[in-house]
């Protein structure tokens, strides 16, 4: 049993070697990295459109005529405030480089003169 197991796992690490090398060689390894990073990009934003909010307070007002702002972002895409928010977040994370830190600062600011000036509400 022993020279039977020793033959098994020296084939084994010689065949695992050469399967690593060979892999790395071919550009499998790129693609399913691309595929990965697109299947994760896909799951962070439908996370972020399920479990963020952010409500438009803003109403036009002429005379007897009111229009809701929110209902007019919300018949042409539901979720575009919170898509315009992702995309100043990822702007401003990368392009400027910001900390994390800096980021929940910004958007709790952003948050309190929102609300404050009736442009955001809860």
């Amino acid at each position: 049993m022993l020279p039977l197991t020793r033959f098994l796992f020296t084939y084994g690490a010689r065949a695992g070697a050469n399967a690593a090398a060979s892999l790395l060689e071919s550009g499998v390894k790129d693609k399913v990295v691309a595929v990965a990073q697109t299947v994760g990009l896909i799951v962070v934003g439908a996370v972020t459109a399920s479990y963020t909010k952010v409500n438009i307070g803003l109403v036009f007002t002429s005379g007897d005529l009111t229009i809701d702002i929110a209902s007019i972002f919300s018949s042409l895409m539901p979720s575009l405030p919170v898509l315009l928010m992702a995309f100043l977040a990822y702007y401003l994370m990368v392009h400027k480089k910001w900390s994390s830190n800096r980021m929940i600062l910004f958007f709790l600011i952003v948050a309190i003169v929102g609300y404050a000036t009736h442009i955001l509400t809860v």
